[in-house]
């Protein structure tokens, strides 16, 4: 019987045209969505860890739970929200009291009105790499959590530099 090797070299690429920022098979979640720039890719394991990151600077909140990660839009008809994840899997503004099932459904409170989620993808760091070479930063580990910049071509060492803006709870 021949035994399988998992390999950091992703399917269909040649070792020097890997980037090695990050190991090939690590899970990213990555913003898509096209009114917000720079894209910024996350590391999945550190969401998982603060159940709520915002991200001040793109206008951003990802609500990780479980395995699952959702993002959404920072402010809510001109408000800025501040949300925290419970354990009835509800969220709410601390400062206002509105709540929302992690869906964006709203369910109570002072703003009558869903939640607004904006566009994820969650896959491995190579699949990201290769499909969204533009790619301005990455969220990494820490407390408070750290966002590094990444400027490179998918075929390059990539260079890291710090970005401001990402807050963890």
């Amino acid at each position: 019987m021949t035994k399988i090797i998992a390999s950091e070299v992703p399917p269909g690429l040649f070792s020097k045209d890997c980037d090695k920022t990050l190991p090939a098979r690590i899970r990213v979640v990555g913003i898509i969505e096209p009114t917000i720039t720079p894209q910024v890719v996350y590391l999945k394991e550190e969401l998982l860890g603060h159940s709520v990151v915002k991200n001040e600077a793109l206008d951003s909140m990802l609500v990780a739970l479980n395995n699952t990660v959702n993002g959404f839009k920072r402010t809510l008809n001109g408000r800025e929200l501040n949300i925290m994840l419970h354990v009835d899997k509800t969220l709410s503004d601390i400062s206002i009291g509105t709540v929302w099932n992690i869906r964006d459904q709203y369910l109570e409170g002072e703003i009558p009105s869903n939640l607004e989620p904006i566009a994820i993808s969650d896959e491995y760091w190579f699949s990201w790499k290769t499909f969204h070479s533009q790619t301005k930063g990455f969220y990494g580990s820490g407390n408070p959590p750290r966002v590094y910049a990444v400027e490179s071509s998918i075929t390059s060492q990539s260079k890291l530099v710090k970005l401001a803006g990402v807050k963890g709870k």
